[in-house]
Formats: structure tokens, sequence, C-alpha cells
């Protein structure tokens, strides 16, 4: 029997639930296990397929859901779910597939733990947008170097030398002043 992530249908009243489960799973893998998103676009409508698989090739397979595959699925489902993937899983390759006389591309992500996520039936353009939000990324955090921790280390330390600075200024200006 399949397990249920989510109670009901996949709808967009449950898209943030649905995809906070699916991160919940991704969490599991490990260097014995892996997890296979499969997410498949065709007239319309995602079928989503999720699974995880043992090294011994034991498979749990997640129930498969159907939804509409329109502008709140793209905005509100699939870019939420890419960007807290991109933020929570170390994500080792990541690509666009383009098959010879296709016209739709698959994007796919494959983890340090060999969990492969795959959306096949996409348009280019969609495609790159969910590749560039990893740019996105990489460009926040190669601007976010001053936070070293989570306890704010670096911002009060700088924030003391900045004080430290400014008080030898004015007493290095005051010495010289009163000369």
């Amino acid at each position: 029997m399949e397990k249920s992530l989510i109670d009901d249908n996949l709808t967009l009243d449950n898209y943030s639930n649905y995809i906070e489960k699916i991160l919940n799973i991704f969490r599991l893998s490990s260097k014995n296990s892996s997890i296979l998103f499969d997410l498949k676009i065709n007239n319309y409508k995602a079928i989503i397929k999720l699974s995880i698989v043992s090294l011994d090739g034991e498979r749990e397979d997640f129930q498969d859901y159907v939804t509409e595959c329109n502008s709140s699925f793209y905005h509100q489902l699939l870019i939420p779910l890419i960007r807290k993937i991109a933020d929570s899983i170390t994500i080792c390759t990541r690509d666009i597939i383009k098959l010879p006389n296709e016209s739709l591309s698959t994007f796919r992500m494959i983890s340090e733990n060999n969990d492969l996520f795959t959306i096949d039936g996409l348009s280019d353009d969609d495609a790159k947008g969910l590749l560039s939000i990893f740019d996105e990324k990489e460009k926040k955090d190669s601007f976010s170097l001053i936070e070293h921790n989570h306890n704010g280390f670096v911002n009060i330390s700088n924030i003391i030398v900045l004080f430290g600075l400014v008080f030898l200024t004015i007493i290095v200006i005051l010495l010289f002043t009163n000369r």
C-alpha cells in the first residue's frame, strides 16, 4: 500500500503543505537510501511520483498525485519547491536535458546522496527559470560573506570594531588639536 503525503487531492490550497512534506522526505535521504522525485507534465496535467529506494533494492512508493499544470502550479509549487530544495539540500548536479526532435525539456537535480529529482515536459524558458534559482542563490550566498554563523557573531564583532575605530579616531583628533 502506498503512503499518502497529504490527505486530499493536490490543490493550490495545500501546495505549501505538500512542499514541506516533500522536503521532509528528502531529509530522510542517506548514503543507504535515495529519494526519487519524478514529475511529468503532459496535456496541462502534472503527475508526481515519489519513492525511496534503499541500496538493497527495497522501494517505498508514495501515492502519485495528478494536478492541473498551470501558471499557479509553476509559481506556487515548482518555484518554491526548487528554492527550498536549493536552500536545504546539497545539490551536486543540476542541468537541463533537451532531447533531439523534442520541443520540451527536462530539469534534473542530483543530490550528494544520489537523490534524483526530475521534471519532464517543461518549456525551455520554464526549465531555464528553475535552473536560474541556483544562480540567484549562489549570488545571494556570495554577497552574504559577512554572516559566518547564525548567532550574529561576525555582525556584532564588526560593530564593536567600528565603534572602537571611531573612538580611537576621536582620541587621536583630540590629542592633535590640544597641542
